[in-house]
């Protein structure tokens, strides 16, 4: 972070930690040192995010393991879009595949 950055981010910081001390409100704050809500409550969220350690929840797949009956030593891929259109494709490649998936999206 640069320098010029690294004051204003102190200054605001500070005047962060004094509207935490409860002297004023919010707008009180803004108003003296001519701030608008927005870039008070941005400035906030960023102060109150650094030093905080995020622990990751985990994610619960949607996908469903299928049994070893339904797997194919075939290389041929079949890709069923929303739309009805059907591509098939001789190939595991896995880049071939991305490519075909985000076709979806």
């Amino acid at each position: 972070m640069r320098t010029r950055d690294l004051v204003k981010q102190e200054k605001m910081f500070s005047i962060i930690d004094y509207w935490k001390s409860g002297v004023k409100s919010k707008l009180e704050i803004c108003k003296e040192n001519n701030l608008s809500l927005t870039k008070f409550k941005y400035w906030h969220k960023i102060y109150s995010g650094i030093g905080q350690v995020r622990k990751l929840e985990p994610i619960e797949s949607s996908f469903t393991k299928l049994p070893s009956e339904f797997i194919s030593n075939e290389k041929r891929v079949e890709i069923e879009y929303p739309n009805g259109v059907k591509v098939k494709a001789d190939t595991h490649d896995i880049e071939t595949l991305r490519t075909l998936i985000k076709l979806i999206y």
